[in-house]
């Protein structure tokens, strides 16, 4: 006689709700002075989804990102799409898996210029 034994795994933790939380952010341009900003993300067990905002301090100003969309990759990282609140210009994030304190990656915006995409590419690292 056989006995099959089914042992239930739970679904490892998401990517997105580990990283939701609140970061301090450096975001570096290539041949240009790093900028701070900051990361505020919230989870909604509901929607299953992140929402938030991303602040970089221009030199001319502080701009405001609201997030569109979210997606995790694992076992690489997060992904997330922004809108600019007050402006036309898109941003978009790939981090690492976060490790402790602490999350590395890179951003780019992106804008139209007189009929050619224009916009930033860096690098960012991210505190809690």
């Amino acid at each position: 006689m056989w006995t099959l034994l089914f042992a239930c795994q739970p679904d490892p933790p998401s990517l997105l709700v580990d990283f939701a939380s609140d970061w301090a952010a450096v975001f570096s341009i290539e041949d240009a002075d790093d900028r701070a900003g900051s990361i505020l993300l919230d989870w909604d067990p509901e929607l299953e989804e992140i929402s938030g905002e991303v602040h970089i301090d221009d030199p001319d100003e502080t701009r405001v990102y609201a997030v569109l969309d979210s997606q995790e990759v694992p076992p690489l990282g997060v992904a997330l799409q922004l809108s600019e609140t007050a402006g036309v210009r898109q941003m978009f994030i790939e981090l690492a898996v976060p490790v402790e304190d602490a999350a590395f990656g890179g951003w780019r915006t992106q804008w139209g210029c007189a009929g050619q995409v224009c916009g930033e590419t860096g690098g960012l690292d991210l505190t809690r």
